[in-house]
């Protein structure tokens, strides 16, 4: 050998694990999120707001990405994380996402649906193993997958947090599904928002698949798709913490359906997972869903608004995606918010402009919604001019004074069916008050008293009192449709702010007394 070969092959040694160590930077850099500056100067004056915002304690903190044609053009964060120990904000902290969540959980189920193990049009019932949906307005067996995505099956809004500093325990998700899972009006409809559905969606994901809702989005979506900072749940210590009205620290807490908002992300991996499903061709990113399902998602939609309510009918609701079609008042977006205590984001995409905008902020405020309307107003042309015909920026209109039809005025009994008993209630409607007795109770007046297309609905002091209820004072809330000389619905539990720990529904059923 002479001695030439032992230093050739140094080198080339050498040069291997320089090749190696430069792979392993950039693998690091597309994992974790960094600060991009700006690459589009028009955006400078929303950078300026955001720091003045965050000046002001409005949000504690915020973190935005903005993609457009396939390019991240811009990537920061601002304020902190924890206001305590005063640590910052970056692009890699990451944040929980509520319910932004939703997309993520319905892009998991598409996978089931590709392979052929899931049918959209089937019962959820006939995938659920353990606890099954309950049916009192109309059959379980028409609250389809399909029509759970599109939040049109019928089912009563649920939502319950577990704080760390609170006795009380998270259950199982069956347990929750087979105590609150209830359909109170008839399936398809109208659109009904239900974080519950969506936990009924992790838990046909859990049963289908064998894995835990988490593995199987670690593992079937979040690494195929490079989103390698997004988890169910908080997966590292940097993550942002909480604050509330006067940046009180809020604590820790966890949710009862994590598919319908426990997933955590950075705005920069929110950015990806939008470019791909504008079929982007983005770096470490696999193509697991067919662009025909990717479609299917946003294709496959049903107005949310109504002909004549505040929200019209172009605004709807597809398998995951929410949005709004083009019009005089704006181009086709769809996305998704999100919001619970000390959280506000939001995730939009403008497909034909290829805009893909994610916001996160550890605290609750107007500002992460509207920043993502503000970018589209930079980066399209005629979007400014739209949106000031948009009758949806303006205030609500005042609601008329509650005035009841002759065939709703009178005294309603019937009961409620808790998953533990049945309750007895008395509901006493004049022509613009109405009382509301539930149990061995008080009579109570009803507060914000509505009719509108056919539903009567109010609050009250009146309790409901339940295992589920017991640690916390609420009130309660009902929406009641008129059919056949009914009233049917859902009446819930509702815990007073800033905490909002539980919202819990009831099925309520009354007929009205005729000798009264």
């Amino acid at each position: 050998m002479s001695t030439r070969e032992p230093r050739a092959l140094f080198a080339l040694l050498t040069f291997s694990l320089l090749v190696a160590l430069l792979t392993q930077i950039t693998i690091s850099s597309t994992r974790e999120a960094t600060t991009l500056p700006l690459q589009d100067s028009r955006l400078e004056p929303i950078r300026t707001q955001i720091l003045q915002s965050v000046k002001t304690g409005t949000p504690v903190s915020v973190s935005i990405a903005v993609a457009m044609k396939g390019v991240i053009l811009w990537q920061e964060a601002f304020g902190f994380s924890d206001i305590s120990s005063r640590r910052k904000a970056t692009p890699a902290t990451t944040y929980p996402i509520a319910s932004v969540s939703k997309p993520l959980t319905a892009t998991g189920l598409m996978l089931l649906v590709q392979n052929g193990l899931v049918d959209l049009n089937r019962p959820a019932n006939n995938y659920l193993k353990n606890a099954k949906i309950t049916g009192h307005a109309a059959d379980a067996k028409d609250a389809t997958l399909q029509l759970i995505l599109q939040h049109r099956a019928g089912l009563a809004e649920q939502n319950r947090y577990y704080f760390a500093n609170d006795e009380t325990r998270r259950p199982s998700l069956d347990e929750t599904v087979q105590r609150y899972a209830i359909v109170v009006r008839q399936p398809d409809e109208q659109h009904d928002y239900s974080n519950l559905g969506y936990g009924i969606l992790e838990r046909v994901i859990e049963d289908v698949s064998g894995q835990s809702f988490s593995r199987f989005m670690q593992q079937e979506l979040f690494q195929p798709l490079g989103l390698y900072q997004t988890s169910v749940g908080p997966a590292d210590r940097n993550v942002a913490k909480r604050f509330g009205p006067g940046e009180t620290l809020i604590p820790d807490y966890d949710f009862d359906s994590r598919g319908s908002g426990t997933i955590y992300s950075t705005a920069h991996d929110l950015v990806r997972f939008g470019m791909f499903h504008l079929k982007e061709q983005v770096k470490d990113q696999r193509q697991i869903l067919s662009k025909e399902n990717i479609d299917r998602m946003i294709q496959e939609k049903k107005s949310s608004g109504s002909a004549s309510g505040f929200w019209g009918l172009d605004w709807f609701y597809g398998l995951g995606w929410g949005g709004r079609e083009e019009s005089k008042f704006g181009h086709l977006w769809y996305g998704h918010e999100g919001g619970s205590p000390g959280v506000s984001t939001i995730l939009r995409i403008a497909p034909k402009q290829r805009i893909v905008i994610a916001v996160l902020s550890n605290s609750r405020q107007d500002l992460t919604y509207s920043l993502a309307d503000s970018v589209l107003d930079v980066l399209i042309e005629d979007y400014p001019a739209r949106r000031v015909l948009d009758p949806t920026r303006k205030p609500r209109p005042p609601e008329l004074p509650f005035h009841a039809p002759e065939g709703l005025q009178g005294r309603w009994s019937g009961k409620i069916v808790t998953w533990e008993k049945t309750i007895p209630v008395l509901l006493q409607i004049d022509q613009s008050a109405a009382r509301l007795k539930i149990g061995d109770d008080a009579e109570h007046p009803v507060t914000d008293l509505t009719w509108i297309e056919g539903r009567v609905s109010g609050r009250s002091d009146a309790t409901i009192r339940n295992p589920d209820t017991a640690n916390h004072n609420h009130r309660t809330r009902f929406r009641l449709w008129l059919m056949d000389n009914k009233l049917t619905g859902e009446i819930a539990a509702a815990a007073p702010p800033p905490l909002f720990h539980f919202w819990l529904p009831f099925w309520m059923q009354l007929e009205k007394n005729i000798s009264q």
